[in-house]
């Protein structure tokens, strides 16, 4: 495994911690709606709410998921929904509503810091540093986004950057044990392990320690060597028969470090057995679900025959492009119609499919996809054509 694969790993254990316990700040919250303060919807706003302070995310996304569905303007519903579905590692899902709803609600600072921080969880690293950066123009002392900021410049191969992001966030809130976890992890991971090691010693010495911080401190402990060390912190938290399994994999872990830098990394942050750690893809696309062959076949009937390959219910196989995610079928439909007729320079010649973003309990929209290209580097120049005519590109790699 590779060390930028290490550092997406444990940037997405930082992320958890960071945004682990959030809630959006008052004035960015609009006021819920006449139709969900009903009976009903009070009590899925409240389910939603106590779920999640138990940090049962996957029950409040569901929660959040019926009161968005009754409202699609229920401003807090749409922010608890896209938070949830970050927390439980479905951050694709996040920007699927966010890309549709920031256009209804292009004022709403929440909504744009919400998008920055899937960005990063998605592992897109140079659009979330570009929106993050816009962003902290305008609140430059968001300690969140700071953070946030960091852990984008690590996926990026940049630490004397995100080092600097920590640094910041810290002088806004010095003590704070979600950016010392993400500020240690990052130097661990650039070769500074011994200085990661100190500030989480710091921060595991005073009333602020925690088992996910203990035991991000056990590895970076396993990746110098230390395994005695390791076993310690392990103990304080886990049973004896996965502390024992947690120290076969630290010992393979040094066994693969070079130079004081990890190449392979195991999964021990949740406290579960250790595996190792896949960020999700930037477009998930469900293989084992049964497609909707009737929807997906009106959709090809309306979208306009060219001499383009036409819309297909097949997957498309090797690197491709996403040209945006909808919230209905119908508008994925026709905005995939528009992009061909627009561009036909650009898009002659691919194949395109619409395929389904899968939500808790139903979709939560649908992806308009184009390839196959023959490379990387046709795909990422593809992208920044359209970028330049104002339209959504995103690489996809198989």
């Amino acid at each position: 495994m590779s060390i930028a694969r290490t550092k997406i790993f444990c940037c997405a254990a930082a992320l958890a911690l960071l945004w682990g316990c959030e809630t959006p700040p008052p004035e960015t919250v609009a006021k819920p709606s006449v139709e969900t303060d009903m009976p009903v919807g009070n009590f899925f706003r409240t389910a939603a709410t106590r779920s999640q302070d138990i940090f049962d995310y996957r029950s409040a996304a569901k929660y959040y998921q019926n009161l968005y569905n009754r409202d699609a303007d229920d401003m807090q519903a749409l922010l608890g929904l896209v938070r949830n579905l970050r927390y439980v590692g479905s951050a694709g899902q996040s920007l699927a509503l966010l890309e549709e709803a920031m256009p209804r609600h292009p004022d709403v600072f929440a909504l744009r810091a919400e998008f920055a921080k899937a960005l990063v969880a998605s592992g897109l690293a140079e659009e979330a540093v570009d929106v993050l950066t816009g962003l902290l123009e305008e609140v430059p002392d968001d300690w969140e986004l700071l953070s946030a900021l960091g852990i984008a410049y690590d996926l990026n191969n940049d630490p004397g950057q995100a080092e600097r992001a920590y640094l910041a966030a810290l002088e806004v809130t010095p003590e704070n044990t979600s950016v010392l976890n993400n500020l240690a992890l990052s130097l661990a991971l650039s070769g500074k392990i011994d200085e990661g090691i100190a500030i989480l010693e710091e921060t595991t010495a005073g009333r602020f320690s925690t088992p996910h911080i203990r035991q991000n401190l056990a590895l970076m402990y396993a990746m110098k060597g230390d395994i005695q060390s390791a076993r310690r912190l392990a103990e304080q938290d886990l049973p004896k028969d996965v502390v024992e399994n947690n120290i076969v994999y630290y010992e393979r872990l040094y066994a693969r470090t070079v130079g004081g830098q990890a190449v392979g990394v195991v999964e021990v942050s949740r406290l579960e057995e250790p595996a190792e750690a896949v960020i999700e893809p930037v477009a998930p696309a469900p293989a084992a679900e049964p497609r909707d062959e009737t929807a997906l076949a009106a959709v090809a009937g309306a979208a306009e025959t060219t001499r383009m390959d036409p819309l297909s219910t097949l997957p498309i196989e090797g690197i491709k492009i996403q040209l945006g995610v909808f919230m209905t079928l119908d508008r994925a439909a026709a905005r995939l119609s528009e992009m061909r007729d627009r561009n036909v320079d650009l898009l002659s010649g691919l194949r395109f499919v619409i395929d389904v973003v899968e939500g808790i309990d139903a979709p939560v929209g649908y992806m308009v996809l184009a390839g196959p290209l023959a490379s990387q580097q046709l795909a990422a120049d593809l992208c920044t054509k359209l970028h330049s005519r104002k339209k959504v590109c995103r690489l996809v790699l198989p």
